[in-house]
């Protein structure tokens, strides 16, 4: 993984397949998340959050598009959704949910030693699916 990623370009690049203005729709990135909800979201799960989802918000406060064919939460979303999980399933402390598409939810692994890799989990039938080793490559798997 590359430690100076510029995820703005490169969900521009790996989206236009997904993305399609003329159809009527369109990528939205945002402007970057400020230090004040990256550190709520680090204060409910107890721990900083991925360094490479960390350097996501830094550049841009999410990403999605008008017909949910690609998503990154919000900071604020990703603060709502992750509280409701574990309100709702307090024994669910393992993920870090950071995307919706299709019904699915996407998040990265937590073990003791921090964080591992990000799986698919279907939500209806509780499967959990491995999906990539980090941000960047699941931005690319999107484009597979």
């Amino acid at each position: 993984m590359d430690i100076n990623v510029d995820y703005r370009e490169l969900i521009k690049s790996n989206t236009r397949h997904l993305i399609d203005i003329s159809s009527g729709n369109a990528l939205h990135l945002f402007e970057p998340a400020n230090s004040n909800s990256i550190a709520q979201v680090e204060s409910l799960i107890g721990r900083k959050i991925p360094s490479d989802l960390n350097e996501f918000y830094l550049q841009s406060d999410g990403a999605s598009d008008e017909w949910f064919c690609f998503n990154i939460m919000s900071t604020e979303e990703l603060h709502k959704q992750n509280d409701i999980i574990r309100t709702n399933s307090p024994k669910i402390t393992d993920m870090l949910l950071f995307s919706h598409l299709d019904g699915d939810m996407y998040f990265y692994s937590i073990t003791e030693a921090g964080y591992g890799d990000i799986y698919k989990w279907g939500v209806i039938l509780n499967e959990r699916t491995w999906v990539a080793d980090n941000l960047e490559n699941w931005i690319k798997a999107k484009n597979a």
